[in-house]
């Protein structure tokens, strides 16, 4: 329905219900890009580029989701590629992605669509914000990877060469890094990082105080997606890939796992952002920030928020 409204905590969908939305009214977007299973005939197999399966990418995600919500009595925004990475690699430039197929090609532009209406919502009604994007590796390091768009190289640097422009400039952080009272080094492996967060809850993570760099380990440091949909290149929507160790997300720790890590992450954007999305008295909302969230229309299959438009 061309007019209907986007509700939050309901779901929402691409064609053939191969990209899924999920709504949210935290100043957090999720996606999850390689995660999914279908694989229709009527899209072709990828020929060339990565089709590695990210093993429970999608488990984990909405399991941290799941913490989030009963935190805070809100719905984080969600975008999960029902696809198998074999028809479609959502953290690739489209080429790649969807190798010239247009429903594979119809998807894609899909995905990040919905991140985009995310980010515009985000925006309207809390002005900044954060996005991650979920991955897994298997790296024999077996540890969580956090990526900032800064590499090996980047990291190995003092915290004092960290936090000049020249790094900066070129982090998904770039937004928040740039403000008053903030340092690059301390957003990325400081006391309040999401890496160190996770790092204190027992499941090793680089970068942190105890891993300030990767070394000469297995380090994925974010990829299209983060360097799209981060600061970087504008907006007020800073970015971060999460590169959850695949043994910790079996069945008998992917809970505790996706526990630790929603409280990372609420720990990151309340201590860094100012909200107040903590609600231990488990009130339903509204309560604490963002409480005057705009509503978002779709428009002849745009998305309209406070006048600006942003194509789908």
């Amino acid at each position: 329905d061309a007019k209907a409204k986007y509700q939050p905590g309901k779901s929402y969908f691409g064609s053939k219900n191969y990209i899924q939305y999920i709504v949210g009214d935290l100043p957090i977007v999720i996606s999850a890009p390689h995660g999914g299973t279908l694989k229709p005939s009527t899209i072709p197999d990828r020929t060339w580029g990565t089709t590695v399966y990210d093993t429970y990418s999608m488990e984990y995600t909405l399991e941290t989701i799941s913490y989030l919500v009963k935190k805070t009595g809100r719905q984080p925004h969600v975008i999960i590629n029902r696809l198998s990475r074999i028809k479609l690699d959502a953290n690739r430039p489209i080429g790649e992605a969807a190798q010239g197929h247009p429903i594979a090609e119809k998807a894609y532009k899909e995905f990040h669509a919905f991140i985009a209406v995310a980010k515009a919502s985000v925006t309207a009604s809390c002005g900044k914000g954060l996005y991650l994007d979920h991955h897994t590796n298997g790296h024999s390091d077996a540890w969580v990877e956090m990526g900032y768009r800064l590499s090996k190289t980047d990291l190995k640097q003092t915290d004092k060469t960290l936090n000049a422009s020249k790094y900066i400039d070129k982090s998904s952080l770039k937004n928040l890094a740039s403000q008053p009272g903030q340092s690059l080094a301390s957003l990325v492996r400081g006391k309040d990082s999401v890496g160190n967060q996770i790092q204190t809850t027992g499941y090793k993570c680089v970068p942190s105080i105890k891993y300030p760099d990767p070394g000469s380990g297995g380090y994925f440091n974010g990829g299209y997606n983060t360097e799209t949909h981060g600061s970087k290149h504008g907006g007020t929507i800073d970015g971060m890939q999460v590169e959850a160790y695949s043994k910790f997300l079996g069945s008998s720790t992917r809970t505790d796992f996706a526990n630790k890590l929603g409280a990372s992450i609420l720990h990151f954007v309340q201590t860094h952002y100012g909200f107040k999305l903590d609600n231990p008295a488990w009130k339903p909302p509204p309560h604490g920030v963002c409480t005057g969230a705009k509503t978002l229309k779709l428009v002849k299959g745009k998305v309209t928020v406070n006048d600006t438009t942003t194509g789908s």
